[in-house]
């Protein structure tokens, strides 16, 4: 196949940046001190000249100052100023190398070393039987505190703690002893 160099170049590209200046402000700022000194001027001197009563005295100046106003703006105008820069980028080259070639295929053959299954003894050692403790289940539990007895699978004997706590297979021991039998899980028989 063949190979190919090609070189691509981008075109130079100017980008334009405008900065805008306004100039002229202290200018007509003097201009228009001076422009109102002569109205000023000139008003008086036409109400020397012309004798005026109040009333056409404040329309005098009201007019005056209504023209300064108008017309001061058209007479002095700003000047703007502007700066243009031509800025250029730098070129950029992409060079692409384009190979093109039928893949060859290499056939490596890689010795692995074989892996030796190693039988490790099996070590089995004999479970000695734990003891049961021999813990007495009571049929009755009753509770110094609140002179209550209960039967073993009461939710109340449960919560009776162990400083309290009496147990006996017979009720009649806690009937004797003057406990009360618990409502819950004895509860009285009525008659009908």
């Amino acid at each position: 196949m063949n190979m190919e160099n090609t070189t691509h170049k981008e075109p130079l590209k100017w980008e334009r940046k405008v900065k805008v200046k306004r100039s002229g402000y202290f200018a007509a700022l003097i201009l228009s001190v001076v422009l109102a000194a002569l109205l000023a001027l000139f008003g008086i001197a036409i109400e020397v000249l012309v004798s005026f009563n109040t009333e056409q005295r404040v329309l005098f100046w009201a007019i005056l100052a209504f023209a300064f106003a108008i017309f001061m703006p058209l007479l002095v105008p700003t000047r703007e100023t502007r700066i243009i820069k031509l800025v250029g980028r730098q070129e950029t080259v992409h060079e692409t190398i384009k190979e093109v070639e039928k893949p060859v295929t290499h056939v490596v053959e890689v010795e692995k070393p074989v892996v030796q299954i190693v039988e490790k003894p099996v070590i089995k050692y004999r479970e000695k039987k734990k003891k049961k403790l021999n813990i007495p289940k009571y049929d009755f539990l009753g509770s110094n505190d609140t002179m209550t007895y209960h039967k073993r699978g009461c939710r109340f004997s449960k919560l009776i703690k162990q400083k309290h706590k009496l147990s006996n297979n017979n009720e009649n021991f806690f009937k004797k002893a003057g406990f009360k039998k618990c409502q819950v899980c004895m509860p009285n028989k009525r008659k009908k």
